[in-house]
Order: C-alpha cells, then sequence, then structure tokens
C-alpha cells in the first residue's frame, strides 16, 4: 500500500524562472549551433540552443529553443508542460525589444521546442535595430513550469546534476522535436550533442552514491559484534568495496574487476546486519549483471561514435574544401555567363540594325530593278531605230557605190567614143 501511495501523483506546482545568456563575439562565431549553461527551474535542467546563422531549413533566420538536457535521465512516461518566453534585448531602447512566446508540452518524442524563424539575421545585425551591443547578443528566456511530481523523477534528476558525467558528449545523436529537426545537407553528416546517462547508469549512479556516503560516514556499515572474528575479514572487504567505489565503473570494466566486485558485495551483503545496509548490496549485486553488459557495450559505442565523429569530421572537411572549390567555379562561369550574355545583348542589337539596313536596302534595290527594266525596255527601242538606221545607212552606201560604179563605167565608155574619134 505504501508503495501504491508514492506512485500516486503530486499536486503540480508552477514554477517561474528567468534566466539571461549573452552571447558575445556572436557575428564571428563559427559553431553552427551552441547551448547556454544550463538552469534549472521546477527541479529540472534546461538549457537555451541557439543556431547562430539559422538551421538548414532556415538559414536566413537565427533559431532559437528550449532544450531539457537530462530528458533521458526521467521516468517513462514522462511529461513537463511549460510556458516560455524568449526575449532579444534591445541594447538601445528596452522597449524595442524583441519577444516571442510559446506553450509546449515537452516529453521523450519532444524534448526541445523554439522557433526556427525567430528573426532575419539582416534584421538581426542592422545596427538601427539595436540588438548587438559591442557585437555581443542578450537572450532572456523566462520560463513557468510544473515542478517535478515524483520521488524518482528528482531523483533522476539529481543524479544527472552531478559533474561526473561518463563520457558525455562523446556520442552523436539527432535531435528531436515536431517543431525542430536537425538534419544536415544532403544526409552526408548527422548533427551531435552529448548524449544523457541511460536509465540503467544512472541507477547506478544512485546506488553507488548510496553506497559511498554509508561507507565514509562510518555510521550505516556496522557490525553487530566488533569483537566478533570475521571484523578484520569484513573490514578488509569494506576497505576494498570502498576503493572499488572510488573508481569509475568504465576504469573497473576495464581492469576486468567486475567479477570481484560482485563477490566482494555478495560477501558483505551475506554477513551484513544493518537492513539498509543488506539491502543496498543486494540491489547491486542485482545490478552488477546489467552492469556488465552496459559497461562494455556502452565504451564500445562511444569508442565507435568517436571514430564516426572522427570520420565525419574529416569528411566535412573534404566536402567544405570541395564546396569551396564549387564556389569559384560557380563564380567564374557566374561571370562568364554574364559577358556572354551581355554579348549576346550586343549582337542582338547589332543583328535588329542590319535587319534594320537590309529592309532599307532591298527596298532600294527593288526600286533600281524597277528602273532598270524600264531603262532596258527603252534601250531595246534604241537599239531597233538604231538597226534600222544602219540598215538604212547601208542600203544608201550600197546604193552609191552602184552609182559610182554605173558612173565610171559611163565615163569609160565616154572615153573610148572620143578615142575611137580620134578628136
Amino acid at each position: 500500500m505504501a508503495a501504491e501511495a508514492d506512485q500516486q501523483p503530486a499536486t503540480r506546482m508552477l514554477e517561474t524562472k528567468k534566466f539571461t545568456w549573452k552571447i558575445e563575439n556572436f557575428s564571428k562565431l563559427k559553431e553552427t549551433w551552441l547551448y547556454s549553461d544550463p538552469f534549472v527551474a521546477g527541479g529540472r535542467k534546461w538549457r537555451i540552443l541557439v543556431y547562430p546563422k539559422g538551421e538548414k531549413s532556415s538559414e536566413d533566420c537565427l533559431s532559437v529553443y528550449l532544450d531539457l538536457p537530462d530528458w533521458e535521465t526521467y521516468p517513462e512516461g514522462w511529461s513537463v508542460l511549460a510556458d516560455v518566453s524568449f526575449t532579444l534585448v534591445n541594447q538601445v531602447n528596452s522597449t524595442s525589444s524583441m519577444q516571442l512566446r510559446f506553450s509546449h508540452s515537452f516529453h521523450a518524442e519532444e524534448d526541445n521546442w523554439g522557433f526556427p524563424n525567430f528573426i532575419p539575421i539582416q534584421d538581426l545585425h542592422d545596427v538601427s535595430k539595436g540588438l548587438l551591443d559591442n557585437d555581443t547578443l542578450t537572450i532572456e528566456a523566462e520560463l513557468s513550469t510544473e515542478a517535478a511530481t515524483s520521488d524518482s523523477e528528482a531523483a533522476a534528476v539529481a543524479v544527472a546534476g552531478e559533474p561526473k558525467v561518463i563520457q558525455e558528449s562523446l556520442t552523436l545523436e539527432p535531435l528531436s522535436g515536431q517543431n525542430h529537426q536537425v538534419q544536415a545537407a544532403d544526409n552526408s553528416a548527422t548533427a551531435s550533442k552529448p548524449i544523457s546517462p541511460s536509465i540503467v547508469q544512472t541507477t547506478s549512479r544512485k546506488l553507488i552514491q548510496q553506497l559511498s556516503a554509508m561507507s565514509l560516514t562510518g555510521g550505516s556499515i556496522s557490525c553487530s559484534n566488533p569483537d566478533h572474528g570475521t571484523s578484520s575479514l569484513m573490514q578488509q572487504q569494506r576497505e576494498k568495496m570502498v576503493g572499488f567505489l572510488a573508481m569509475s565503473l568504465e576504469a573497473i570494466s576495464q581492469t576486468k574487476s567486475l567479477d570481484e566486485v560482485e563477490n566482494t558485495a555478495l560477501q558483505l551483503a551475506e554477513q551484513a546486519t544493518n537492513p539498509v545496509e543488506k539491502t543496498v548490496l543486494k540491489d547491486l549485486v542485482s545490478r552488477l549483471a546489467e552492469f556488465k553488459d552496459v559497461i562494455p557495450s556502452s565504451l564500445s559505442t562511444i569508442e565507435t561514435s568517436c571514430g564516426v565523429e572522427s570520420s565525419v569530421d574529416q569528411v566535412k572537411k573534404d566536402m567544405e574544401a570541395r564546396l569551396l572549390h564549387r564556389k569559384r567555379q560557380l563564380s567564374s562561369l557566374e561571370i562568364e555567363v554574364s559577358r556572354l550574355g551581355e554579348e549576346d545583348m550586343k549582337l542582338e542589337a547589332e543583328i535588329q540594325q542590319l535587319s534594320a539596313r537590309k529592309a532599307v536596302i532591298v527596298d532600294q534595290r527593288r526600286s533600281t530593278v524597277a528602273e532598270l527594266d524600264k531603262a532596258n525596255q527603252e534601250a531595246a527601242k534604241e537599239l531597233e531605230e538604231l538597226m534600222k538606221q544602219c540598215d538604212e545607212s547601208r542600203q544608201a552606201v550600197e546604193n552609191r557605190m552602184r552609182a559610182k560604179e554605173r558612173l565610171a563605167q559611163s565615163n569609160t565608155s565616154w572615153k573610148l567614143f572620143k578615142d575611137n574619134l580620134g578628136w
């Protein structure tokens, strides 16, 4: 009955938290995205996620989201309702600051939410708008959210807040959210963010915390009879367990000491007289089987992820170099296309001028041909008349020659008559 009572939902209390984040050298940022320092509201850790140059789908706008970094440590079926406002502070006139609000129920499938198109980047860098002061962007987030609803959720949040997180920043994982999905261009690379500890790792850390507290205080782990013959052996076992508890699970796994930890915990659990100590040790023993599977697998995943990240980084560098080459090539081709376009326009203008001149010349040619035809007809008539005149002239010459011949013959005969007479 007590367990059932613990599982009943508690009354939900709202807590309002205001957080200010100043991003210096904003225009010089090279990162695709960046997170603010975490802040706590409603017993949970929150942080602001910003894309300085916008996401792939919103490259011309600043993108701003609210993110739950440790959502994977929360109990199954968790959800958190939050009212959020983001304000871009106007450094010149605070009454002109830009503010957007939203309400959202965060859960495992939508652990971050916000605005992909908060403000055009061109407007953000507009000096007259006063949003950048000495190249510093100030974002204020005001969050009203529900308090943690159960001890298990509060414990998960407390454990997630511990500074010792196993290789937290080495695992690649896409960000989720219906209105916010991170996708690389052409799916050639996957966006990454630090992964939160798994439920098993969270449980193990909680157990280690409890055991460490008992071991170090010296008030919880004790024998019912300090003079018993096994007290020295128990003390050695406790010291050995304290040494193991001071180590990380990765170190224990790498030294192949998990079996020894299990045997030590079993011996301590069998000989423990303190009920709390016995329960915790038995719980630890039952969890060690999971640790034996989870830790090597997690380490292997981390190592593989590091290799993938390194490979992706190299591919990204190669792609950036190729894209830089493409950019130069495109710029050169763009200039050449513009030049050829100008020449085409010039030639088209010349062609139009030549066409106009051709039309004038064709008209002149037709007129000249008509004049030539008329002149040909007149010349033919004149030539015909000339031929007639030539024929008449030739006939006159022939007549004249014949007349001269007859006259000469007549003169010859006349002379013969004179000679014959002898006069």
